[in-house]
């Protein structure tokens, strides 16, 4: 289910959004399916353990690492995933970053590339 919460992060390695800097993103619960819930692990290239826990609530994926074609609205306006839907959209670096360690440019590249 997507959030409102102004303390919305994104759990997505690289990714800073938050829903107060990005009101305009919807942020996503993990599945409470186990399976579906490992595939978005796998899928962001996270491990659960001592940094990372998922837990109800706090723990998100913005909008931004579905396609769009797995998300609508519903009739009351909110954003949702489409049940099944697995984060698929991330970005790589490809050029130089600042000295304040500032993204300079990145290109979206699909999971089963990302290296």
């Amino acid at each position: 289910m997507a959030q409102s919460s102004w303390k919305c992060h994104c759990s997505v390695p690289y990714c800073s959004n938050n829903k107060q800097s990005h009101p305009y993103l919807s942020f996503h619960d993990f599945p409470s399916d186990d399976q579906l819930r490992a595939r978005w692990v796998t899928a962001i290239r996270r491990d659960e353990g001592a940094t990372f826990k998922i837990l109800r609530g706090s723990t998100y994926v913005c909008s931004l690492h579905f396609n769009n074609d797995d998300i609508y609205c519903t009739p009351k306006g909110f954003r949702r995933i489409k049940r099944g839907a697995v984060p698929s959209k991330f970005y790589k670096y490809i050029s130089s970053v600042d000295c304040k360690h500032n993204v300079k440019s990145f290109t979206p590249i699909h999971s089963d590339t990302y290296t």
